[in-house]
């Protein structure tokens, strides 16, 4: 009591207090404000922009090969999104002893990663990157790869980037086709490249249109458990300038709300009375007879005759291969599937 009143009767004092309010409300506003925005969505990408016609983006459209109607633009600019190239790593020690780093972790226990194994060597490659670069061109075991990701339906592919013995740099296009990636294949001219759809495995438009490229065995796991089975793994580490950002999840939100923000179709026959199951997880895999075979993750969790060990417990379900029976794998939602394939 004795130093409130000497607080009361003090003008400078209450004056300051009266500041130290006004401070408080003005943060608390402030943070108020973020946390909306934040739950609106506007972290996103590239979701809420506006969206400019295809064929401003300057690709040579004449030959393509799937419905005009679901092919829209990002709302990002063609070369917005950077490709990580022939990506500096580390060893999986290394990543490990980073992990004391408290205010800006390389990587923890519990990160996504995609596991790839070449001739022998073993490499991560992490979903904090691949939310901002979407295209990793990189060579591993003296193949050149490229490990993909479309963070709207949350798919991973990794490419044999050659044809023709020609080896390709992919990169974001500023294009999706039924809310999955939409790459181009760089070229000095800008007309003549061609446009890659992720989930088809193929060229949809431009000179290479119908040519296809080959799927690679991936593993879609934590952290956690990549380098438990891979102590010798190396990880693909990405830019300096992109330190912060790798930090931040732009997509949280919106696998949060389950919600489809770009045009679909088809849709599944069970999309209006289960529209929760269009987000289900689902793995592909290439079959002997050069098919493709698909499941939910929830079902491979419950045992299963593909060599696939499927883990569910996390936040998003997550697959390795018992030891030899690496095949070609895709890991997408189940909607973008079938709306590639049916």
């Amino acid at each position: 009591m004795y130093q409130a009143d000497q607080i009361e009767n003090d003008p400078v004092r209450m004056n300051a207090r009266k500041k130290l309010n006004r401070a408080d409300r003005i943060l608390f506003v402030v943070i108020f404000l973020f946390v909306i925005m934040l739950a609106a969505g506007i972290t996103s990408l590239y979701i809420n922009r506006k969206v400019p016609g295809i064929d401003s983006y300057g690709y040579d459209l004449a030959n393509l090969s799937v419905p005009r109607d679901f092919v829209v633009s990002t709302g990002l600019g063609r070369y917005a999104l950077v490709p990580l190239n022939n990506p500096e790593t580390i060893t999986g020690q290394q990543a490990e002893a980073l992990q004391k780093d408290r205010r800006n972790k390389f990587v923890t226990s519990d990160d996504r990663v995609v596991g790839v194994i070449i001739n022998s060597e073993a490499r991560a490659y992490r979903v904090r990157e691949l939310n901002w670069h979407e295209v990793i061109n990189d060579e591993l075991g003296g193949v050149p790869i490229a490990v993909t990701y479309s963070p709207l339906c949350d798919s991973v592919v990794v490419f044999d980037r050659r044809i023709d013995g020609e080896t390709l740099i992919l990169r974001h296009s500023g294009l999706i086709y039924t809310s999955n990636l939409v790459m181009q294949d760089e070229r000095e001219v800008m007309d003549s490249s061609s446009l890659w759809s992720q989930l088809q495995m193929k060229a949809i438009a431009g000179p290479l249109q119908g040519r296809e490229l080959r799927v690679l065995p991936m593993q879609f796991t934590t952290w956690r458990r990549w380098y438990k089975d891979h102590p010798d793994t190396t990880v693909a580490r990405g830019l300096q300038e992109y330190r912060k950002r790798y930090n931040r999840n732009p997509y949280g939100h919106y696998f949060m709300t389950g919600e489809i923000k770009f045009p679909v179709k088809p849709l599944p026959p069970d999309a209006e009375s289960d529209p929760s199951s269009l987000m289900d997880r689902i793995l592909v895999l290439e079959d002997e007879d050069g098919s493709w075979k698909s499941e939910k993750m929830s079902v491979l969790g419950k045992g299963n005759d593909w060599g696939v060990i499927a883990d569910n417990k996390g936040e998003f379900p997550t697959f390795t291969f018992e030891q030899g029976r690496e095949k070609p794998a895709i890991y997408c939602c189940r909607f973008a599937w079938y709306a590639m394939h049916h």
